[in-house]
């Protein structure tokens, strides 16, 4: 199968590659940063409104250990929110999860991630990827 060239392409050829059958339905997991608190709430009410699973992290709770494995290449990727003129590092902020069983296609992660991160832009946020980090979990 050939995905467009981009960011979600990109993601998708490499769970291809993986062996990953993406004609099926996994739960996509969908992430939000948000800076205050009430803004990720006011996310997880709009967007639980639609139906669609959501849950709210406290940064300052989590261990950095549960959340990233070892990385291979050094990078930090999502570990830290850039926005007005600020960065936030790991342990600070709020993060808003939405679990949306789907197909992974490009258009339609490409249509709930632009869905997500409006709702996510209104309420003080921004997006911050997706991914399907557990697909094992899907087949049960």
């Amino acid at each position: 199968m050939e995905f467009p060239n981009d960011e979600n392409g990109s993601v998708l050829q490499s769970m291809q590659d993986a062996g990953m059958d993406l004609n099926r339905e996994y739960n996509v997991e969908f992430w939000h940063v948000f800076k205050e608190e009430t803004s990720a709430q006011e996310m997880e009410r709009r967007v639980s409104a639609l139906g669609i699973q959501t849950e709210v992290f406290d940064n300052s709770e989590l261990d950095e250990s549960d959340l990233f494995d070892d990385d291979e290449d050094g990078d930090d990727d999502g570990e830290s929110f850039e926005g007005d003129d600020e960065e936030m590092e790991l342990n600070e902020g709020f993060d808003v999860l939405c679990i949306v069983p789907m197909i992974p296609t490009h258009a339609g992660i490409t249509e709930m991630e632009q869905k997500l991160g409006k709702i996510a832009e209104s309420c003080g946020g921004e997006a911050d990827g997706w991914g399907v980090l557990n697909a094992d979990e899907s087949e049960e």
